[in-house]
């Protein structure tokens, strides 16, 4: 088995988490409950960086934006999800640093000929 297998093998494991499975589940029901929010969102998100980049960002512009993300961040739904996002971002993080020093045990650093 090479290191492609076993990757295979990390992923399908980690697809049938359960945190996973229902973070997959709430990315589709915040996609179709809250469409609305969502678009205004991201056409306040598109104006605000444009006026930040052309110079001139101002309060109503700023508000607009801080309140249409407010409405759709304050969702309960998406709360967990970023909740969830972020459990298993560490959750991989984790075990990515296990296998590097994994790898990195298996050479004596007093050993190695350096250029």
């Amino acid at each position: 088995m090479n290191i492609y297998d076993l990757a295979d093998l990390y992923f399908d494991d980690l697809k049938k988490d359960k945190d996973y499975q229902e973070l997959k589940n709430l990315k589709k029901l915040i996609d179709e409950k809250y469409q609305k929010e969502i678009l205004s969102f991201k056409r306040c998100e598109s104006i605000y960086e444009e006026a930040k980049e052309k110079g001139y960002l101002d309060d109503n512009i700023k508000n607009a934006f801080i309140s249409s993300k407010t409405a759709l961040y304050e969702k309960e739904e998406v709360k967990r999800y970023f909740f969830l996002e972020n459990k298993i971002n560490n959750k991989l993080n984790s075990d990515l640093d296990e296998i590097k020093k994994s790898i990195t045990n298996k050479f004596d650093n007093a050993k190695i000929i350096k250029i």
